[in-house]
């Protein structure tokens, strides 16, 4: 039995005991199968179908290719997804560490509403579960569709970011997403352009986040600037000197944009809990 510390450091060297057995699969080959499963509670139902799957050796500390493509449908919430995945996986059952390389995911169809949907995530990924660390890099995540008040798009990219005991770095995280309408635009912006630090502390140089709305000929446009500082330990953020600047211009009720600068901070503290 696994001895697991109380509260503290995240990060910690206690020892692993074994895992209780022992994985190891010559190969594994499906083609054409299909699964359907019924939750009896609430009438939910959900099938997949069209279901190939190709592996070489799975095995503890053993690289294999994974080829896997399905289709998923549900009535409740409504769901059809052609999905499709491909990554070399490795991993260590006793030391809880599970790597992901040259991973290659799709999804199109339908899901949460959103039609003509198109999905995909590339990168690599690296999770050492035991002591909290991940290592990231060209982490790529774009999805478009059409929601029922318009059209989706959204870009996340990642060129490198670590989380360990002794280093917290990164570089340019970006997440950029845009819905448009008929009568107007959302738009927002978010990008820290560089992590350093570690566990007990880290920070950027600058956290800018650009907002923009179109309404019937009415625009706002908002842009956040700021250090950005935290601890992975204490699973905290905070933005100690934040500048926030406002325009609106609505043309049928001002007769002038109107500006304003707004100073503040803010934090996030994600460790708080109700005993």
């Amino acid at each position: 039995m696994r001895k697991e510390k109380g509260p503290g450091s995240i990060f910690h060297n206690s020892s692993l005991a074994p895992f209780p057995f022992v994985i190891d699969i010559d190969h594994v080959t499906l083609e054409n199968a299909a699964l359907t499963y019924t939750d009896e509670a609430s009438g939910a139902a959900y099938a997949l179908s069209k279901l190939n799957l190709s592996t070489g050796r799975i095995a503890s500390g053993v690289p294999v290719k994974i080829d896997l493509a399905f289709t998923v449908q549900s009535d409740r919430p409504v769901l059809n997804l052609e999905t499709a995945l491909k990554a070399t996986v490795a991993f260590d059952l006793d030391q809880q560490r599970y790597t992901f390389a040259g991973i290659d995911c799709s999804a199109t169809g339908l899901a949460a509403g959103v039609s003509n949907l198109a999905a995909t995530a590339k990168g690599d990924v690296d999770a050492r579960l035991a002591s909290r660390e991940f290592l990231i890099s060209g982490l790529t995540i774009a999805l478009t569709g059409k929601p029922e008040s318009g059209n989706l798009d959204v870009k996340f990219d990642s060129p490198r970011l670590t989380v360990t005991s002794d280093n917290v770095s990164g570089e340019s995280l970006v997440l950029d997403a845009a819905l448009r309408t008929a009568n107007g635009k959302l738009a927002a912006k978010f990008e820290i352009p560089g992590i350093d630090g570690n566990a007990k502390a880290f920070k950027a140089s600058a956290l800018t986040a650009i907002i923009e709305a179109q309404q019937d000929g009415a625009k706002i446009k908002s842009r956040l600037t700021g250090p950005l500082a935290g601890s992975i330990e204490a699973q905290k953020l905070e933005l100690p000197k934040l500048v926030a600047t406002v325009n609106v211009n609505t043309p049928t009720q001002l007769k002038s944009p109107l500006d304003a600068t707004v100073n503040g901070s803010a934090q996030a503290d994600f460790d708080r809990h109700t005993d």
